[in-house]
This record gives structure tokens, C-alpha cells and sequence, in this order.
């Protein structure tokens, strides 16, 4: 009994600390929790949700993950890959940001970690490996161009109705483009620039948050909301809340296909970094069933606050890493910045553009859509250039989760036969 209790309340990292390692978990964890205040803010209405509940998903997760995850340094919090499936998943059944939304939201994001729980108990962990990589890369880079398109409404000023179809949002915007506010427009575009440019000269150098007061700074000093400028308007100040989920076992129903499906590509993603990250520091330290039973809490906690799914994140994972974390103390330390921005920064963001916030997603999601991964699988293998290609054109003509299944299914087929054909007769 006292070793299961010592297992709940001491970190995994405990017994390994030592007092030199202070220094930089917190000169990380400052830099991730500077990255995590504007990247949760977005990712959150890449979902379709109210930026404030990507705080919510940076702050109370990440504490569970502290607490229980195996790596030192992965991050865990709002990723951009899974908030594109779980936008899509609630995406025609209610309108974003409403109360129904939030609470498809917040269920997506329960079944999520109940999925990641079933997933352990029957030691399922094998399954991510469904998801090859010519599968993944193939499912990141359209869905990617889908985001891009839908943030253009945002950059221009544009009240259009989000779509997953790239011809329908053009077709939406050439139409309402005489309505632009071309002030939101340059806004948006300095954004990118910054946003892009920077980090290729200082990869750890705040740049998003900088942008992101100089334009609550910009549209305050100057009234640029009188001029047309869409703003995020009142964000709420506190500690978030327990929320009462309805549960509609038909609306679970339709809901849990993209539950699983964001279980097994937040898995994926999370594993691939965390041992990316371990090996270079020559650590073999990643527990893949305790990490489906770290992610499983920390996806429930989120959904029972009403938030987005969570799970780690390749981009402040590199970050922590590059700037010296040593443990799971500096994700605490994030979160403790989080939850200071919750208590007394949140009236900050009245003044902030949606354009930044679109900034930010497109910047992001940038990083997801390489030419140069499809020049690779067709220098390396025929049949992963034909399973990117279905994945990619899947996701663009039907849907997110179908393109995955069907990249899925059309590469183990491939699989099959190479295998039947390579055994000897």
C-alpha cells in the first residue's frame, strides 16, 4: 500500500533529482509555458472552441502528466494535429463556441481518455502501429492545407462558415473578398512573418507572446476594433470549473470513431517525440503502457472541465529539450504560468486580433505540410508514395477519418501482398 501511495504522489523523476537541475527545468519550463499561453489560445479555436479553454488544456493535464508520465521531457498540452481531428469531429453537429459545442467537445475529449484506458487494460499499445509514417505524414500535410484555408477568414476579416472542402472556402472567399478589412489583413501577414522568421534565428526567443502584446498594444492604443478589426473580446479570469457533460449515448455513438482516432495519432506522436528526446540524451526512461494510462487521465480531467484533448507536443517537446530541462519539474512550472495567466492576465487578451491567433495555427500548421516528405517516400519506396498520395487525396475529398482509415487499410493490403510475394514458395 505505501508503495502504491509513494507511486501517486511521487514523481517518477523524484528519486533521480538533483539540486544542479533546477536552474534550467525552470529556465525551460518558463520558455514552454511562455510558448504554451498564445499556442493553447489557438489550438483552442482550431477546435472551434473559445481560446480560454486552451489555457484550460495547458494548465490542469499538464499537472497529471508531472505527476505520472514516464518521460522527462516531453510536453504534454493542446497539440495542433489532434485539435484538427477533434474540430472535425464536432464540426455540423453544433455551431462552434456554443454551449452544445462545448459539451461535444468536452466529450470527445473523455472518450479520448477512455479509449487511451481500454487501450492499456487489454494491451492494445501495439495498435499505433497502424499508423505508418507515409500515413501520417500524408493525413498532416492535407489536413493542414484544410486548416490554412479555414484560417483565411480570420487573416481577412471574413465571416464565412468553416468547411472541410478547399474549393467551398474559395469559391466563400472570392465571393465575400470585397468585404476584407484590409487592416486585419496586415495584421495577420506581419504575424506570419514574425511568427516564421524569428525562430529560425532564435529557435527559444518568445516571439509568439511578443506578437501577441504588441498587437493587443497596436489595436488597444490605436481603437483599431472601431475600424473593423476582430478582437477576442472578454476572456474569462479564474480557475476553470467542473461542467456537467450530457451524456447522449447517440451522440457518443457518432463521437467515438474520431475519439479513437485522435487516441491513436496523440499516442503515436507522443511516443515518436518522447523517444526521439530520450535516446538523444541517452536515457531509455519512455514506459509506453504507463503513458496510455498517463494520457488517459489527463484527456478525462480535460474533457471534465469542459476542455480540448491533450497530448505531447513535438514542438515545445524540442524546445524543452534544446533549452535544458532535466525533468518533469519544468512542465510544473509551466503550468504554475498558466494558471498565474488564468488568475490575473486573462483581461490582457480583450484587445488581441483573431488574425494573430490565425497567425499562430498557420505558422504551425506550416511545419505539417512538406513537398519534401513526398520526394522522400518516392526516392525511398513506391508503395509509401501511394499510401501518402491516398492518405493526402482521402482526407481532401472525403474526410479527415475516412482518409486515415483508408490510408490505413490501403497500406496494409500493400503489405500483405509484398509479404505473400517475398515468402518463399
Amino acid at each position: 500500500m505505501v508503495q502504491l501511495l509513494r507511486k501517486i504522489l511521487v514523481p517518477v523523476w523524484w528519486d533521480e533529482y538533483e539540486p544542479s537541475f533546477l536552474k534550467w527545468d525552470m529556465i525551460a519550463g518558463f520558455t514552454i509555458g511562455v510558448m504554451l499561453i498564445p499556442q493553447g489560445m489557438a489550438y483552442a479555436m482550431l477546435a472551434g472552441m473559445p481560446p480560454i479553454y486552451g489555457l484550460y488544456a495547458s494548465a490542469i493535464p499538464t499537472l497529471i502528466y508531472v505527476w505520472l508520465g514516464s518521460s522527462r521531457r516531453l510536453a504534454v498540452g493542446p497539440a495542433a494535429i489532434t485539435c484538427i481531428i477533434l474540430g472535425s469531429a464536432a464540426a455540423g453537429l453544433a455551431e462552434p463556441q456554443t454551449p452544445e459545442y462545448i459539451n461535444i467537445i468536452a466529450l470527445t475529449s473523455i472518450l479520448t481518455g477512455l479509449v487511451y484506458i481500454t487501450l492499456l487494460l487489454l494491451r492494445l499499445a501495439k495498435l499505433v502501429d497502424l499508423l505508418q509514417d507515409p500515413v501520417n505524414k500524408g493525413f498532416a500535410a492535407s489536413g493542414g492545407l484544410i486548416i490554412f484555408f479555414n484560417q483565411l477568414k480570420y487573416l481577412f476579416g471574413l465571416d464565412i462558415k468553416r468547411s472541410s472542402n478547399i474549393l467551398e472556402i474559395l469559391e466563400r472567399l472570392v465571393a465575400e473578398i470585397s468585404n476584407a478589412n484590409w487592416i486585419t489583413f496586415a495584421i495577420g501577414v506581419v504575424g506570419i512573418i514574425l511568427l516564421y522568421k524569428v525562430p529560425k534565428w532564435k529557435k527559444t526567443f518568445p516571439i509568439a507572446l511578443i506578437v501577441i502584446i504588441a498587437s493587443v498594444l497596436l489595436v488597444w492604443g490605436l481603437g483599431l476594433e472601431q475600424s473593423g478589426v476582430a478582437i477576442i473580446g472578454t476572456v474569462p479570469q479564474g480557475l476553470p470549473n467542473l461542467v456537467q457533460i450530457e451524456w447522449d449515448w447517440n451522440l457518443i455513438l457518432k463521437l467515438l470513431p474520431n475519439a479513437i482516432m485522435i487516441c491513436l495519432v496523440g499516442f503515436t506522436v507522443s511516443i515518436s517525440i518522447a523517444k526521439i528526446v530520450a535516446q538523444k540524451n541517452g536515457l531509455n526512461d519512455v514506459r509506453p503502457r504507463r503513458e496510455l494510462m498517463v494520457l488517459g487521465l489527463a484527456n478525462i480531467i480535460s474533457g471534465m472541465f469542459g476542455s480540448i484533448v491533450v497530448n505531447g507536443s513535438m514542438s515545445r517537446t524540442m524546445v524543452n529539450d534544446q533549452v535544458g530541462a532535466k525533468s518533469g519539474l519544468s512542465l510544473l512550472v509551466s503550468s504554475i504560468l498558466i494558471f498565474l495567466t488564468l488568475l490575473f492576465l486573462t483581461p490582457v487578451f480583450y484587445y488581441l486580433p483573431t488574425a494573430i491567433l490565425a497567425s499562430v495555427i498557420i505558422v504551425a500548421i506550416s511545419r505539417l505540410i512538406k513537398v519534401q516528405d513526398a520526394i522522400d517516400f518516392y526516392k525511398s519506396s513506391k508503395w509509401d508514395f501511394a499510401t501518402y498520395c491516398v492518405t493526402f487525396i482521402a482526407v481532401l475529398t472525403i474526410s479527415i477519418e475516412m482518409g486515415i482509415i483508408i490510408g490505413v487499410v490501403f497500406y496494409q493490403i500493400i503489405k500483405f501482398f509484398k509479404n505473400r510475394n517475398e515468402s518463399p514458395a
